[in-house]
C-alpha cells in the first residue's frame, strides 16, 4: 500500500484528504492548456468563431494556468517529501511563465481584433498580436506535452513488461538477483525472500533512488536502517515478493559485499589506513563511534544535502554524525544499516 508523511498545517499545496495534491491537479493543466491553445490557433485562422469562442478560450486558457501553477507548486511540496525527477520538475518551472504570457497576449489579441471589427478597420498591431499569439500556444502546448511525458516517465517507466514475473513459490540464487540490477529490472532481498521492485521505483515516498541503490544486492541492511520493524513498509514490500533464496538466506558478508562500492567485499581488518583509501564520493568509508561505514550509496539519499556526507568520506567522522544528529535513535538506526564492522 503507497503511503505518504502526514500532512502538516502549513504545506498549503501538499494533500487534500490524505492523497497528494499534485497528480489530482495536473491532469486539469495537461487537458485545459492544450485544448485552449489549439482552439485559440483556430480562431486566429477563423475570424467567425471569434465572437462565439473567443472568451470562453481566454477564460480556457486562464484556468490552464491557474492549474499549471498549482500543479508546480504542488510537484515542489511532494517533492520536498519523496523526491522528484529533474526534468519533470525544469519543465514544469518553464511551463508557467508561457502560460501566463499566452494569457496575456490573448486577451490583447482579441480586444484589439474586437475593436477592429467594429470600425470595420485593419490593425497592423492586432495582426502581431495574433502571430505572437499562435507561437505561444504552440510552445505551450508542446511544454505541457513533455511535462506529461516527463512525469509519466518517472512513474512508469520500466513499471509494466510483458513477462510476468516468477511465481512466489520459486527459488532463486544471489546469481540471479545480480542479473537484475538496473532501473529497469531491479530485483533485490531482503530478509531471504527475492522482490521484484520494479513498479514500486517510481512510487516509494523516499524517491526512486533508494530502490534503485537496492537492485541487484541484498538490500536487508538498508531496507532494516530505513524502515526497521515498521508494519506498513513491510506491508507495501510483501505484495512484490517473487520467491526466495533457495536453500539459506544470504550472509552478512554477502549483503556488505553487495552494498559496497566499488569493493567487492569488507577486508578482514578494517583500519584507518582502509578508511582513508575510500576518501571520495564514488568510495566513501568512514568512521563513527569506533565502527566503520560505506556511506557511497548514502550521499545522495541524506536529507541534508550529499556534501556533508562527502566530508567525512575517509575520516573519523564521529564528530561531524554527533554534531548534525547527538543521540538521535532514528538518525543511528539508518547509518547501522551501512556498517562494515568495527575499527580495528
Amino acid at each position: 500500500m503507497l503511503t505518504f508523511p502526514p500532512l502538516e498545517s502549513s504545506d498549503l499545496f501538499g494533500f487534500i484528504a490524505g492523497l497528494p495534491m499534485h497528480p489530482l491537479v495536473v491532469h486539469a493543466a495537461v487537458v485545459l492548456l492544450p485544448l485552449s491553445a489549439i482552439v485559440l490557433i483556430v480562431l486566429v485562422f477563423v475570424p467567425s468563431w471569434r465572437a462565439r469562442f473567443g472568451w470562453a478560450t481566454i477564460v480556457g486558457i486562464a484556468a490552464g494556468t491557474a492549474a499549471a501553477f498549482v500543479a508546480k507548486e504542488s510537484g515542489e511540496a511532494l517533492a520536498a517529501k519523496i523526491g522528484l525527477p529533474a526534468d519533470h520538475a525544469l519543465w514544469g518551472d518553464i511551463l508557467v511563465p508561457v502560460s501566463v504570457g499566452l494569457f496575456v497576449v490573448a486577451v490583447a489579441w482579441l480586444v484589439l481584433r474586437n475593436r477592429a471589427a467594429r470600425t470595420s478597420s485593419r490593425s497592423a498591431v492586432a495582426t502581431v498580436t495574433g502571430a505572437l499569439a499562435v507561437v505561444l500556444a504552440l510552445a505551450a502546448t508542446a511544454i505541457t506535452v513533455i511535462v506529461g511525458h516527463s512525469g509519466a516517465q518517472a512513474v512508469w517507466a520500466g513499471g509494466v513488461t510483458d513477462t510476468p514475473p516468477p511465481t512466489a513459490s520459486a527459488a532463486f540464487t544471489m546469481d540471479d538477483v545480480k542479473a537484475h540490477a538496473t532501473a529497469s529490472d531491479c530485483w533485490s532481498v531482503v530478509d531471504g525472500t527475492v522482490y521484484n521492485l520494479t513498479s514500486w521505483e517510481g512510487q516509494h515516498p523516499g524517491g526512486k533512488q533508494v530502490i534503485v541503490g537496492m537492485c541487484g544486492t541484498d538490500g536487508t541492511a538498508a531496507y532494516k536502517g530505513q524502515h526497521g520493524s515498521q508494519k506498513k513498509p513491510t506491508s507495501a514490500l510483501a505484495q512484490f515478493a517473487i520467491g526466495t533464496i533457495g536453500g539459506a538466506k544470504p550472509s552478512a558478508s554477502t549483503s556488505a559485499s553487495a552494498s559496497s562500492t566499488p569493493t567487492a567485499s569488507a577486508p578482514a581488518a578494517l583500519t584507518m589506513a582502509e578508511v582513508k583509501k575510500h576518501a571520495s564520493a564514488s568510495s566513501c568509508w568512514s568512521v563513527v563511534d569506533g565502527e566503520v561505514f560505506d556511506l557511497t550509496k548514502w550521499i545522495n539519499r541524506h536529507p541534508g544535502g550529499a556534501q556533508r556526507i562527502v566530508d567525512m568520506c575517509g575520516q573519523d567522522g564521529s564528530a561531524a554524525y554527533h554534531g548534525q544528529h547527538g543521540n538521535s535513535g532514528r538518525a543511528s538506526q539508518i547509518l547501522n544499516g551501512y556498517s562494515l564492522g568495527k575499527l580495528g
